[in-house]
């Protein structure tokens, strides 16, 4: 049997803020078993947990989840760890991961080299 899971939708973001239920009613209706909604700093990582919260209670099942991060660009955040922590404590119910790390150089184009493939 094959699960598809949506690891990284956006729906804490901005841009979703009319549309997120109708996207997560839509995928579910897909077949999309999950969706994991990450954050990519502490304004996000907060919205995340709420928005899963909000989705799963309007879908009436578990279907939405969240992660905590900071993305790559919010690194001078210099706080952000123990924020992070905070939002972590209490262990939201939808919370299934901490951590946004890698290597974007695709937003930072200051970087002059990348890693080979």
């Amino acid at each position: 049997m094959n699960y598809f899971i949506d690891t990284h939708a956006h729906l804490n973001f901005k841009a979703f803020n009319d549309s997120y239920l109708s996207v997560a009613q839509k995928a579910l209706e897909q077949g999309i078993e999950a969706i994991v909604i990450p954050g990519s700093n502490l304004e996000t990582s907060l919205a995340a947990v709420e928005r899963a919260q909000e989705i799963n209670a309007k879908l009436n099942k578990k279907f939405a989840y969240s992660a905590l991060g900071i993305h790559p660009v919010h690194e001078n955040e210099l706080n952000c760890f123990d924020d992070l922590e905070k939002i972590a404590t209490p262990l939201p119910p939808t919370l299934v991961a901490i951590g946004e790390a890698g290597l974007d150089f695709f937003h930072d184009k200051d970087k002059k080299s990348r890693p080979s493939d």
